[in-house]
């Protein structure tokens, strides 16, 4: 076993679940194996909606490629990786790529997702992140039926052990989000 493949506090269901609403989840990989594991166990743990990952490594150097290999293979049902040989692209080229792909990906016969989120690898969600953003995207589809709709969120900005350096992003960067 991989040695930043470490079992998580409460087990990750293996299958979703087919009644909850599902959200595809993009996540791109540059040399975060230490990050990893983490972030797609937050990911797959989210509360009240189906979740499956689309991972693209971007060429690491590390251990990433080897690891995002052993987290399909734990969790084959709820992780795709695009295999590719276009090399690095960056990080918005990697995001780009996996959004093309998403397009197209239909996992388990669910049919192809409604939503799409986006997640860097070093992140590490709330249960409930995807559930709060989904209410709210689904109150403006509901008030603007056929229009496109857009949620994000702000962050909390962490230390790599977990330690909060700051409870908002946008405050953190001096950015007034209630303008």
């Amino acid at each position: 076993v991989h040695p930043s493949l470490s079992m998580s506090q409460s087990p990750v269901p293996t299958f979703s679940d087919p009644a909850s609403p599902w959200v595809l989840v993009l996540l791109p990989v540059y040399n975060g194996q230490r990050f990893l594991t983490q972030q797609v166990e937050s990911i797959l743990n989210q509360s009240g909606v189906s979740t499956h990952l689309l991972c693209r490594d971007d060429g690491s150097g590390d251990g990433s490629p080897g690891l995002l290999h052993e987290l399909r293979l734990r969790w084959p049902e709820r992780i795709t990786v695009v295999e590719d040989d276009l090399g690095n692209l960056g990080a918005s080229g990697n995001f780009s790529c996996l959004m093309r792909q998403a397009l197209d990906l239909e996992p388990n016969g669910l049919g192809r997702a409604n939503y799409i989120a986006l997640s860097d690898q070093d992140d590490v969600w709330h249960h409930d992140k995807l559930l709060i953003g989904l209410k709210a995207i689904q109150s403006l589809e509901h008030a603007r039926p056929g229009a496109p709709a857009l949620v994000h969120s702000d962050l909390r900005v962490i230390e790599e052990d977990g330690r909060e350096i700051a409870p908002s992003m946008a405050r953190y960067q001096g950015l007034r989000p209630d303008l």
